[in-house]
């Protein structure tokens, strides 16, 4: 009956992970920031790592281009827009939002070992360990890589079911008196299988989590950034026996 509830309670939490994810992905869009001032809103369709990207607009449009060439990468909502064709202007650079692609695309561009956490890190690696020890692959999703996620929980799953199968046929040997030793192998293969996914797991969570905040550190040093302040001014002087009061504006800019 425990196993029983502790599957139908994994199920349901895989579905409503997987269930947000969608949702996510459907109320976002990939947003392409050029150095000559151009934005693209569409789908990455296809990313070369330092090369190049192509991106396909909502009018089925495709356009590449060079690594060189962009500014940065973010995936933002979709804004409620009849007439976007997907090129717009902007003046500025924010870059709260940096995209990061596929673990799978730039973990051999960046050296784990060189990580170092800033407060502004969209991915946590201590959190992404502890959630892939408490079920393994949940750290994987929580930084984007669902399917990867997935695929540890699935290695689990199975190493679990095996174990249990072990199990069963060592309960059932004290009635028949076969199968012990068969069985209590399965046991101990399953169970070290289940131990060495969950402990694979959580090294890799850590790992992917720190190999795309260092694509978004590395984004974020390329990308320019101009602030414009503007404050009231107000003061009060004496002038020919009179009291003046200028009023202006101080403006600040910082780039």
């Amino acid at each position: 009956m425990s196993k029983n509830f502790f599957f139908v309670a994994l199920f349901m939490l895989i579905t409503a992970i997987s269930f947000n994810v969608h949702a996510q992905n459907a109320n976002t869009e990939d947003v392409v920031y050029l150095k000559n001032g151009s934005i693209i809103h569409g789908s990455i369709i296809e990313q070369i790592p330092n090369e190049s990207l192509k991106i396909k607009t909502k009018d089925g449009n495709v356009f590449v281009y060079k690594i060189t060439d962009v500014d940065k990468m973010t995936k933002e909502e979709i804004a409620n827009t009849s007439n976007n064709t997907g090129i717009n202007n902007y003046s500025g650079n924010q870059y709260a939002n940096i995209m990061s692609p596929k673990y799978k695309l730039i973990k051999n561009n960046y050296n784990y070992h060189m990580y170092v956490p800033q407060p502004t890190d969209p991915y946590n690696p201590a959190v992404t360990g502890i959630c892939s020890w408490l079920i393994p692959g949940l750290g994987q999703m929580i930084s984007g890589e669902t399917g990867r996620g997935l695929g540890f929980l699935g290695g689990y799953i199975g190493c679990s079911i095996f174990m249990g199968i072990g199990s069963g046929i060592v309960s059932s040997s004290y009635y028949t008196g076969e199968g012990a030793g068969a069985g209590a192998m399965m046991m101990v293969v399953g169970l070290l299988g289940m131990a060495t996914v969950d402990i694979w797991s959580i090294v890799d969570a850590v790992h992917v989590a720190k190999v795309k905040d260092m694509y978004v550190h590395d984004m974020r040093s390329k990308t320019s950034f101009l602030k414009l302040e503007l404050t009231p001014y107000m003061d009060q002087i004496s002038m020919n026996n009179e009291i003046v009061r200028p009023l202006g504006m101080t403006m600040k800019i910082k780039f």
